[in-house]
């Protein structure tokens, strides 16, 4: 096979692996998301432990993610892959401040796509709890002025958006083509954004330790290709993401608030009050709710099962392919 071939199909190899680890690791961790939403909207010490009664509301907000991580995942290893090869040395070196670099530019591009798959999400797992919370008569938060200034927000409104707004509070979207309509109706193209920069410094430093870890793992496996095992590659994952929440934490945590038709608009007036109310009226600690569940989807399951069926699935297409070839006249 010539060079070019070669590399165009390791890199064929390499995102279609990606992708299909990606998806089905997002469809096992999903309950988490939900958990970890609903921790992140109730309010003060108010411990969130609603049970849906309807499975198929644990799976709210996953067409969202899956439609965005398919993408995604075309998108970031040729952009990490190409700012890396531009910040390489002359001797084809590249530093740990470049990689960290290189990372968090990825990850800000790629966080500008996935926005409005993550307003998407939250309203369906949002609308998700708020269904529950009607069938089981229970709240979420207790704010004494939550009512009082949805309402006052609401009725600042056109009459006509007023009347939208009261629908989809009765009739709450859950699978993404009415959850898409409702936000168009609701907020026009503006919903799609909100959260954008919590959002955005969210992935931008969850990429940079990725980054720095997926490194690490890559110049050990070249270093010592016979000693690199699964049991490292997943003690190498674990150690990411542990890090990875730590640092992220609270960026989403305010991107769920913000983002959220609970709170959202009508009750933030922007990033920077969300953070300075979740201050004082919940303290800092609040800026952590959710990183438990948080921590089992993006440490176990999402680097521990991913890098595992990761591996799985590029095997067995190296294997196939290898196969073909083989057999080929």
């Amino acid at each position: 096979m010539p060079d070019t071939a070669h590399k165009e199909y390791d890199r064929a190899l390499i995102l279609t692996s990606s992708a299909l680890a990606s998806m089905i690791t997002m469809t096992l961790s999903h309950p988490f998301e939900v958990l970890k939403i609903g921790q992140q909207l109730a309010f003060g010490n108010y411990q969130f432990n609603l049970v849906h009664k309807q499975l198929k509301l644990y799976s709210a907000g996953l067409s969202s993610l899956n439609l965005a991580i398919s993408t995604k995942t075309f998108l970031r290893f040729p952009i990490y892959s190409y700012l890396c090869e531009t910040l390489e040395s002359p001797q084809g070196k590249i530093s740990q401040s470049h990689i960290l670099l290189a990372g968090s530019i990825t990850g800000f591009l790629e966080s500008c796509w996935y926005i409005p798959f993550e307003n998407l999400k939250s309203r369906m797992i949002g609308n998700s709890i708020g269904k529950s919370e009607r069938e089981q008569n229970v709240s979420l938060h207790n704010s004494p002025t939550a009512l009082q200034k949805r309402i006052a927000v609401i009725n600042a409104r056109p009459l006509e958006n007023q009347k939208k707004l009261e629908y989809y509070r009765l009739h709450p979207s859950i699978n993404l083509f009415t959850s898409f309509k409702e936000i168009c109706v609701t907020d026009g193209l503006k919903g799609f954004f909100r959260g954008s920069t919590p959002t955005v410094l969210r992935s931008m430093s969850s990429s940079a330790v990725n980054f720095m870890f997926y490194s690490i793992a890559q110049k050990n496996y070249m270093e010592h290709p016979y000693e690199h095992t699964y049991t490292l590659t997943t003690l190498i994952g674990i150690a990411a993401s542990s890090a990875v929440v730590m640092v992220s934490q609270p960026f989403d945590y305010i991107k769920t608030r913000t983002q959220s038709n609970r709170y959202g608009p009508f009750y933030y007036n922007g990033v920077l009050n969300c953070i300075k109310t979740g201050l004082k009226e919940e303290g800092f600690k609040a800026f952590y709710k959710g990183w438990f569940p948080r921590f089992i989807k993006v440490n176990i399951i999402n680097f521990g099962v991913q890098l595992g069926l990761y591996h799985y699935v590029e095997s067995l297409l190296e294997r196939n392919f290898n196969t073909q070839k083989f057999l080929k006249p």
